[in-house]
């Protein structure tokens, strides 16, 4: 006689609804503190940080965030796994990471994707052990700014002292990187490749690309110093993610993601490669000044 289990293994009767289906009739919020969904996290996490915490921060994300508990229970909870593999807050005052909802035209769906900020993208660097300090600045018109290259390569930059310096145009904006080893090495981009590249994005013309340019400008000059960084599997993995959310594809390709979706109940995530992703204004607000995600007053 063929015995039916769930996702768990555990011996369902017949007509009797797994645990997989329970869990995924009830709201994100609800889903977030099950106990399926907590062992999902203790699978992913680093050992240092517990599931209840994140799952704490995770609740905070879909009471603060707009529109973040209308997303599909698949994005939302793939992009939760991969920020958890990754050991990254989400939505917080740290800027490591944030779930930001999108609508996908294709699927008539909110979608949940996961972007890494530049400090999510430094924090990875340090935690490999190759990297000792990373920072980034912008040149802005007026500030004296050398580059040198060759045999002994170095940069000079000394901001203007003027009062209305904040305001004038960015010029560069470059990132440095002093590596264990005690080398140092830098990258430094126009404005003219800052704009290539957000016009690559899916999401140039809206979100933070809008509301926080320099922060977006920065982050740029980050991703670009990676390739001449020593690269840990995380921040490669970091890297991907921002790839598929520039090309509006989706994010939770990896295996271990899906088995984690499947084992809640959910369909496995399908990559959906070119299709175009529109942002329904509003979204996610970010503060000019600080790039930190402005939260709204919670639901409820």
């Amino acid at each position: 006689m063929p015995v039916n289990t769930d996702q768990t293994g555990r011996i369902q009767k017949n007509g009797q609804p797994s645990e997989g289906t329970k869990l995924a009739r009830k709201t994100l919020a609800q889903q977030v503190n099950d106990p399926m969904m907590l062992q999902e996290l203790r699978r992913a996490l680093p050992k240092h940080v517990s599931a209840e915490k994140m799952a704490r921060i995770v609740l905070t994300a879909l009471r603060t965030t707009r529109d973040l508990d209308k997303t599909t229970p698949e994005s939302f909870f793939g992009c939760v796994m991969q920020a958890a593999q990754l050991g990254l807050d989400v939505n917080t005052p740290n800027q490591h990471a944030y779930l930001i909802p999108r609508r996908n035209n294709k699927i008539n769906a909110m979608e949940c994707t996961l972007i890494v900020g530049y400090q999510g993208m430094i924090e990875l660097a340090l935690r490999s052990g190759k990297v000792e300090k990373i920072w980034t600045r912008v040149v802005r018109e007026g500030d004296l700014f050398r580059v040198k290259y060759g045999l002994e390569e170095d940069i000079e930059h000394e901001p203007a002292i003027d009062g209305d310096r904040e305001t004038r145009p960015i010029a560069y904006v470059y990132a440095v990187a002093a590596l264990t080893t005690g080398g140092k090495v830098f990258e430094v981009l126009s404005m003219a490749q800052i704009q290539e590249r957000r016009k690559r994005s899916a999401a140039g013309n809206s979100g933070p690309w809008q509301t926080d340019f320099e922060a977006m400008a920065r982050k740029t000059a980050v991703r670009s110093l990676f390739k001449w960084v020593p690269k840990s599997a995380e921040i490669a993995m970091a890297e991907a993610l921002e790839e598929r959310a520039e090309q509006g594809r989706s994010q939770t390709f990896d295996g271990m993601v899906n088995e984690s979706v499947e084992r809640l109940g959910m369909r496995p995530i399908v990559d959906t490669e070119g299709e175009a992703v529109e942002e329904t204004e509003p979204r996610v607000e970010y503060d000019e000044q600080t790039g930190e995600v402005k939260q709204d007053e919670p639901k409820g």
